[in-house]
């Protein structure tokens, strides 16, 4: 059972890499404000400045892949 979590892990991990590298449109390895204006073309960047500040634990302006993971993390309450 323990082996098939920590593969589950594995997959659930590589799926949120390919969706933050699809997301990082200049490929430095972070999200920007920039990154997401030109994919969430209806916000404004002022919602994108909110939405990346919320996320941001490190306060560099930038989303990293393990704020990313953290805040696509999704727990049921079930």
């Amino acid at each position: 059972m323990l082996c098939q979590y920590s593969h589950c892990k594995k997959k659930k991990k590589k799926k949120m890499l390919i969706c933050q590298t699809e997301l990082d449109v200049n490929e430095d390895g972070f999200l920007s404000s920039d990154d997401l204006l030109q994919i969430f073309d209806d916000l404004s960047q002022e919602k994108i400045k909110e939405i990346i500040e919320e996320v941001d634990l490190d306060a560099d302006g930038m989303v990293n892949f393990d704020e990313f993971k953290q805040a696509m993390r999704f727990e049921p309450a079930f």
